[in-house]
């Protein structure tokens, strides 16, 4: 956060940060499109913006963790507790979607 904000005043400071910082928002992206595939989610917004939500959300409680802005008024816990729970939705719905080898195998065997 340091850096982030030192780079908003000092040119040659971005030069630096930019690229590192854009590369971050681009493997952010990269991931939200694997889990919009491995999930086979359908979406009515694009994983950009995905991607953008989950870095702005990011830097945005960074930002209040520097401040000192406690869990009482930031409610840090209970966003990262949120996301956490959406994952596990998201794991157990495609656990259970998938197909399952063994339940084919043993059909082929009683059918025979």
């Amino acid at each position: 956060m340091e850096l982030s904000a030192a780079s908003i005043s000092d040119p040659s400071l971005r030069a630096q940060f930019l690229p590192r910082y854009l590369a971050w928002r681009r493997l952010v992206d990269a991931a939200v499109r694997d889990a919009i595939a491995r999930y086979d989610l359908k979406l009515p917004v694009p994983a950009e913006a995905i991607g953008s939500w989950i870095g702005t959300f990011w830097m945005g409680m960074e930002l209040e963790m520097v401040l000192g802005i406690g869990e009482a008024d930031g409610h840090h816990r209970a966003a990262l507790k949120a996301m956490q729970s959406l994952l596990e939705k998201l794991d157990a719905g495609a656990r259970s979607a998938a197909p399952n080898p063994r339940r084919g195998s043993q059909s082929k065997r009683r059918s025979s």
